[in-house]
Order: structure tokens, then C-alpha cells, then sequence
């Protein structure tokens, strides 16, 4: 209703698709129907496409990004940078399934490979500490590397209702706004 433009880049480890900014109403139509599209097919390349959303906006802006982040932290914080460095202001929701978090398997479990990783059957029980402390570091680097860049980072679990999630992050937004 500000008549803000608004775009999307749908991207795995290139640009897919994109839509380019604009202010109209009719315009949230294509974003929409994208969003609700979009198929990952690819393994990512979160910070190659970073760089190149740099330097691809001209004007600064804000930049959203949603992901899961799964490739390399530093790479993904070199990117970030990257957007910061050309004056954007970035918010980061870091969107996990509630099953990455929690790791509730008790049985021998077979897990899918992502992105081109392989299948791995194994007993989550002799893996479950050092898979939760490798998704607490994981979560820890992204978070601080975010905070040293003043990028507001979020992190929503599926499980999550999406407008509890935005509205959570709006307040806490706003709150820290006027304080600045």
C-alpha cells in the first residue's frame, strides 16, 4: 500500500528466474504464483548468487533473503557482505525444518541426500549429538556473522505459522529501530 517496489531472484546456483522491480498492485501477482511454482532443482551456490545480486541492484534497497543456508557459512557471510558493502539493508530468515532442529529420529533411519548428496542409512541414535552440535555451530557462525554485518537474522522453523514468524520479527524489528 506504500507503492514500494518489490522483486524476486529465485535462484539454486545461479539466478532462475527474475522478476524485476516494481511499485503496482498487479504486480504481487507474479511474485506470487513464482513463489508457489519455484522448485529447487540444483545444488545451491548461495554466495556466488549473492555476488551477483550485488551487482546486478543499482539502487540501494532492502534485501530479503529466504533459505535454509545450507553451503558453506563463511562463503554465505562473504556474499551477505558483499550486499552490505553496496549499502542494502539485509534481513536474513534462515528457514529450517523442525526436524533438522530437533533431530526426533529414534530408528534406524534412511535420509534423503539434499542437493545432490547421497542417501545415508544409519542408527540416528550414535549420530544425534554430534549432528545437534553441528547444526548449533552451524546456526551460531551464520548468527554472529550476521550480527557483526548488521544484518537482521531470523530463524523460522517450519513448524513455525509463517505470519507468528513475521509478526515476531516486525515487533522485534521495530523495536530495535527506534533505539538506533
Amino acid at each position: 500500500h506504500q507503492q514500494d517496489a518489490v522483486g524476486l531472484l529465485c535462484f539454486d546456483k545461479e539466478i532462475r528466474r527474475a522478476i524485476p522491480t516494481a511499485s503496482s498492485s498487479a504486480h504481487l501477482r507474479p511474485i506470487v504464483t513464482e513463489l508457489a511454482s519455484s522448485v529447487p532443482k540444483n545444488k545451491t551456490d548461495i554466495a556466488a548468487v549473492f555476488h551477483a545480486t550485488a551487482e546486478r541492484l543499482k539502487q540501494k534497497g532492502m534485501v530479503i533473503v529466504i533459505s535454509d543456508l545450507f553451503d558453506n557459512p563463511q562463503r554465505v557471510l562473504t556474499g551477505l557482505q558483499h550486499l552490505r558493502h553496496r549499502k542494502h539493508d539485509v534481513i536474513l530468515f534462515h528457514v529450517m525444518d523442525e526436524q533438522e532442529l530437533s533431530f526426533p529420529f529414534k530408528r534406524m533411519t534412511l535420509f534423503e541426500g539434499l542437493e545432490e548428496y547421497p542417501e545415508i542409512l544409519c542408527d540416528p541414535n550414535s549420530v544425534r549429538d554430534a549432528y545437534q552440535e553441528e547444526v548449533r555451530k552451524f546456526i551460531a557462525e551464520i548468527r554472529k556473522g550476521c550480527l557483526h554485518q548488521q544484518i537482521d537474522y531470523e530463524l523460522i522453523s517450519t513448524n513455525q505459522p509463517l505470519d507468528v514468524a513475521l509478526s515476531k520479527y516486525l515487533a522485534t524489528r521495530m523495536g530495535t529501530r527506534v533505539k538506533r
